[in-house]
């Protein structure tokens, strides 16, 4: 038996060890690039990325061990049932499989107003430090009362990160572990460009150092990314010229401010609070809403580093009463991509169209701003920013009890006539819950690594 994993990122890291448990040592393909040290500067240069304006719509990926890990893997919080919009009900995981994938990963939180309807992925909580601005806020939203018109829930953010040794999770830290004590084998420099079933066996075809190579295994799990992992397949199924659909969910930042002034630490902008904001107007579904202290973006636009240092002091001092809500709203009211592979200059690559929904970003930006002016916290909604590019997207391939289109998967991530390569990440989402996606993919892949015949 012989066992292909593509990709090094969350939604792999689940099926390799779902498939340890199994007593199987995989094989992991990867590109795995070494991230930056400074994961602070690549974050925000994602974001600056993310928040310029762009003529042309660009699909997001990353070739780093790890993948997106490396700077979206803090934050964590198991959606509820009512997000699993088009769903088949074994395809979604369940308390046991986010216990199991999440085990051994430190993990930051409290029992609080979220535990109710986002439950936590394990028992074992370390609770947050302490946050004054953070208790501020959620003290404010505690004492309002909901309406039939705004229905949330809050607390203080779930985050995988251990604040006694100041370190936030990676899948690249585990990689590297199993690696070394070697349970996996792991080929890093790999590209893959091909992937064929034949009867019993599953090809892979890569390149690494420049030499192109064939895998030969048992069985596959794809786990590349939403982007790359919709092309594989669209390869795999001959589905050249043909219209894929790459679903996203929608992100505005909304800066705020307060009249009370909290002494600004500009080494603290992870975010502090979760808020869960439910769409009771449209659809019923919630819109994951993060609040922190502004980051360092916001030094960049100010040029900080460039200021006298009396202005400096001023700064600091306004930055006092200033915070930032990131929105992310459900995949059901945000808009998609058209994506169509394309023989391009004998390289395949995708031809892209953008549809978003302003409209809907705009309802649930409104309500927020309703719901911050009734704590006496207030914004411009003109200083609101949308993003224009994506990086919570999948769908391509969606998951369905039984697969009727071309793009059909199974509920085990095949696509239809194929018995034994699965795909594992956001790709086979049926729709994206506003709330992190990285624990959900791994936890996904967890349940079909651990349920698919090898």
């Amino acid at each position: 038996m012989k066992v292909i994993v593509i990709g090094s990122g969350m939604a792999s890291l689940g099926a390799i060890k779902a498939l340890i448990e199994r007593g199987v040592k995989p094989i992991v393909l990867d590109i795995g690039l070494i991230p930056a040290q400074n994961t602070s500067k690549q974050k925000n240069e994602l974001r600056e990325r993310v928040l310029k304006k762009r003529k042309d719509p660009e699909l997001q990926w990353s070739n780093e061990k790890g993948g997106f890990s490396n700077v979206w893997g803090a934050s964590v919080l198991c959606p509820p049932a009512s997000e699993f919009i088009n769903w088949d009900k074994d395809a979604v995981p369940t308390s046991l499989h986010y216990k199991k994938c999440s085990e051994g990963i430190f993990y930051t939180a409290a029992e609080d107003g979220l535990s109710f309807l986002f439950k936590h992925p394990h028992s074992k909580l370390k609770v947050p430090p302490e946050d004054k601005s953070a208790e501020y806020l959620l003290n404010k939203f505690n004492k309002i009362k909901e309406n039939k018109k705004l229905s949330w829930c809050v607390g203080r953010a779930r985050q995988f990160i251990d604040y006694e040794s100041n370190s936030i999770y990676s899948a690249k830290i585990e990689i590297e572990n199993m690696e070394k004590n070697k349970k996996i084998i792991y080929m890093p420099g790999s590209f893959v460009k091909n992937i064929t079933e034949q009867k019993d066996k599953v090809f892979v075809e890569y390149v690494s150092n420049g030499k192109e190579s064939t895998l030969e295994g048992t069985s596959l799990f794809i786990g590349a990314g939403a982007v790359n992992t919709t092309k594989l397949l669209a390869k795999l199924c001959k589905l050249y010229e043909t219209k894929l659909q790459l679903k996203y969910v929608d992100s505005t930042v909304l800066p705020f401010f307060t009249f009370k002034n909290i002494s600004y630490n500009k080494n603290k902008t992870l975010s502090n609070i979760f808020f869960e904001l439910k769409d009771s107007e449209k659809s019923n579904t919630y819109s994951h809403i993060q609040i922190s202290r502004p980051n360092e973006i916001i030094f960049d636009l100010l040029k900080y580093n460039r200021l006298p240092n009396l202005l400096k002091k001023f700064v600091n001092y306004g930055l006092g009463h200033l915070y930032t809500a990131l929105i992310s709203n459900h995949s059901e009211i945000c808009g998609s991509y058209e994506i169509i592979l394309k023989k391009i200059k004998n390289t395949d690559d995708f031809v892209i169209k953008n549809y978003p929904k302003p409209v809907n970003q705009k309802r649930i930006l409104k309500n927020l701003s309703n719901i911050l002016n009734s704590i006496g916290a207030y914004n411009l909604p003109q200083a609101s920013k949308n993003f224009d590019t994506h990086y919570y997207i999948g769908g391509s391939f969606p998951m369905t009890k039984t697969p009727q289109k071309v793009t059909d998967t199974d509920i085990f991530g095949r696509p239809r006539g194929i018995k034994r390569i699965h795909a594992i990440d956001s790709s086979i989402f049926p729709s994206i819950p506003s709330s992190t996606i990285g624990l959900l993919a791994m936890a996904n892949a967890y349940r079909i690594a651990k349920l698919s015949k090898l």
